[in-house]
């Protein structure tokens, strides 16, 4: 079975975790926060009834939603800016754009989905426009583009499928420091190997990012309007250190190599990167 049949044989939940979304996003995260707490407790409840491959579909579904979709700026005579979303064009079959999206979290943990599905989904519609998209997109891929999973057998793939994701290296680790322009560093560590060459690596992640095409989980297309004109057009990229570091696990090593540190380590880095 496809990972895009897998997803509709989900469809009708998929609804409901649009309205558990917009439900805990309407919560007020300010002063009082019990509210938010216990709804934020209930929706993670809520999404124990699915698998782990299940998770991994419905937040690929909302990150299709959330970048596939265009975003207009338009501003007012006030200078205040509305977004609304515009359609872009599909090249890809359903099926390849959801291996594209998955793929990146076919290592996280069912808890870490559960997180980003509940704390990083502003609200339902991303779903709702994940949906839309993945159902408007053409029936084949195109004949030129190379399949994902072309690996026997393939890790990435095996990853999606299970209900427990790969153990991380048991060989020996270095730190690796990364922020996200503003000096406010995260710890991560990785397998020795990969850690002596992540600057190197964190060079061909961005030749690499650059040279993708059509929609993509690492960047949005833009359109910025003022008082009716045309400012800006283009694509504008999202990347940040987890991005980098779930490519070198997906994409350059097929094994979780690297991962984040819950505290400060007390051995220094051996080296400082910056998105």
């Amino acid at each position: 079975m496809t990972l895009y049949q897998k997803l509709l044989n989900i469809q009708a939940e998929l609804s409901e975790v649009a309205a558990w979304a917009d439900f805990y996003q309407a919560q007020p995260h300010e002063g009082n926060r019990d509210a938010a707490r216990q709804a934020y407790r209930d929706f993670a409840s809520w999404l124990e009834r699915f698998t782990r491959p299940q998770l991994i579909l419905i937040y690929a579904c909302a990150q299709i939603g959330d970048t596939g979709m265009g975003k207009r700026f338009d501003s007012e005579a006030t200078g205040h800016y509305n977004s609304s979303p515009y359609p872009l064009p599909l090249y890809e079959s359903a099926e390849r754009l959801l291996e594209r999206y998955a793929a990146f979290n076919a290592f996280w943990s069912r808890d870490k989905l559960s997180r980003y599905l509940c704390r990083c989904t502003s609200d339902g519609k991303p779903f709702e426009f994940g949906m839309s998209i993945l159902q408007k997109a053409p029936n084949r891929t195109s004949g030129s583009a190379a399949p994902l999973f072309d690996r026997e057998p393939d890790p990435v793939r095996q990853a999606l499928e299970a209900e427990e994701p790969p153990e991380f290296t048991t060989s020996s680790t270095l730190i690796v420091s990364m922020d996200n322009s503003d000096c406010l560093y995260t710890y991560y560590e990785f397998r020795e190997d990969a850690a002596l060459c992540i600057e190197w690596l964190h060079t061909r992640f961005y030749d690499w990012m650059y040279g993708q095409k059509g929609i993509h989980p690492f960047r949005w297309h833009h359109e910025h309007l003022h008082k009716g004109r045309r400012t800006f057009e283009g694509w504008g990229y999202i990347q940040g250190p987890d991005d980098f570091v779930d490519w070198i696990n997906t994409f350059v090593y097929l094994e979780p190599v690297g991962r984040p540190l819950p505290i400060c380590p007390l051995v220094p880095p051996i080296a400082k990167l910056s998105f």
